[in-house]
């Protein structure tokens, strides 16, 4: 293929890429939605149903590995730092029980985190929902702390 055929096609694809270009700059702005129409901000969770929980801290310290958890309909379904955890759970106003969890059993080297988290829900006897967090409260383990998860997250 000679030089001057090769500049044609780049001297063509050059054209076409700068009348594309002005026709997009030549578009009118999308209009927004009067504000009534937008979506509001999300509000804070009020009840452990309300959101995708993530672990943030197990008795105050920063959870080193993700952990997922959904509460719903009376089940528990999450994904901690190495195994699947499924269980059922009674809610009476405070009083929060964590029963019958199955759990799948591979290792991890997150698994210290994992065993004090199936502690503390295994000892559960309290939630609350407060700014954003679920805190539950164990008998005789650690307290779970859990931030709502933003859409995407």
């Amino acid at each position: 293929m000679g030089a001057a055929r090769l500049a044609r096609r780049a001297a063509r694809a050059l054209a076409l890429a700068a009348a594309a270009l002005s026709a997009a700059c030549a578009a009118p702005a999308p209009r927004q939605a009067p504000p009534e129409a937008r979506a509001a901000a999300p509000r804070a969770p009020e009840d452990p149903e309300d959101a995708v929980w993530l672990l943030a801290a197990i008795d105050g310290r920063p959870a080193r590995a993700a952990t997922r958890a959904v509460f719903a309909d009376g089940a528990v379904n999450a994904q901690g730092p190495c195994n699947a955890i499924r269980g059922r759970y009674r809610r009476e106003g405070a009083a929060f029980h964590v029963v019958g969890l199955a759990v799948t059993r591979a290792t991890c080297p997150d698994q210290d985190e994992e065993n004090r988290l199936l502690d503390g829900l295994l000892s559960a006897r309290s939630a609350e929902v407060r700014d954003g967090r679920l805190v539950i409260r164990a008998s005789a383990g650690p307290t779970l702390t859990f931030e709502a998860a933003r859409p995407g997250q």
